[in-house]
């Protein structure tokens, strides 16, 4: 029985010394494909968050109260969906923000829980805002759709807003900013 106890051990430990050039090579070979396709790593979120910060101070200093903020991933040609309630006798404001680097043109559309659609923001730049009053509270969906990446890119990370003002607020003081241009002049 010891015999065996040690063929197998033999065995073993000359299957395992053919298997090292094999892991080796196979290291290798994942570490060189991995460097040579650097547009497919992992996509860092700090841009989209600053860009989002920037968003909710501007929409709070226009008095808005920010209900939601969110960060996702988006596919050039494949939408982004989500549904959120807006509340009737309230102002909204919806922004979907795509970042910097990977994102020329992201558009936003919004539909009611009819899928009737009530605005949409569809210009060729990478912020989308859309303004929605309800008639009635009920389920609105935001679909956020990356139109256009820059070169080399096909995924990307956005950022979607989305604040209240109810109609009763007060009027703007001269001292805060008055919305005129570009909404991305506010988001950069």
């Amino acid at each position: 029985m010891a015999k065996d106890s040690s063929q197998t051990h033999t065995h073993l430990h000359i299957a395992m010394k053919l298997r090292r050039p094999i892991l080796s090579a196979s290291l290798v070979l994942l570490t060189v494909f991995s460097l040579a396709f650097p547009a497919s790593a992992i996509v860092g979120t700090q841009e989209i968050l600053k860009r989002l910060l920037a968003a909710i101070m501007t929409v709070e200093k226009l008095n808005y109260q920010v209900l939601l903020t969110q960060t996702d991933s988006v596919r050039h040609d494949t939408p982004s969906t989500m549904t959120y309630t807006l509340t009737a006798g309230s102002f909204y404001k919806v922004i979907a923000l795509g970042d910097n680097d990977r994102v020329a043109d992201i558009d936003l559309k919004v539909y009611d829980e009819n899928d009737n659609l009530v605005g949409s923001d569809d210009d060729d730049t990478n912020v989308a805002e859309v303004n929605v009053s309800p008639k009635w509270t009920g389920k609105f969906k935001f679909v956020v759709d990356a139109y256009k990446m820059n070169s080399g890119y096909n995924d990307a990370f956005y950022g979607l807003v989305v604040a209240r003002k109810e109609t009763t607020s007060k009027p703007r003081t001269s001292t805060q900013p008055k919305n005129s241009g570009s909404p991305a002049k506010f988001y950069n």
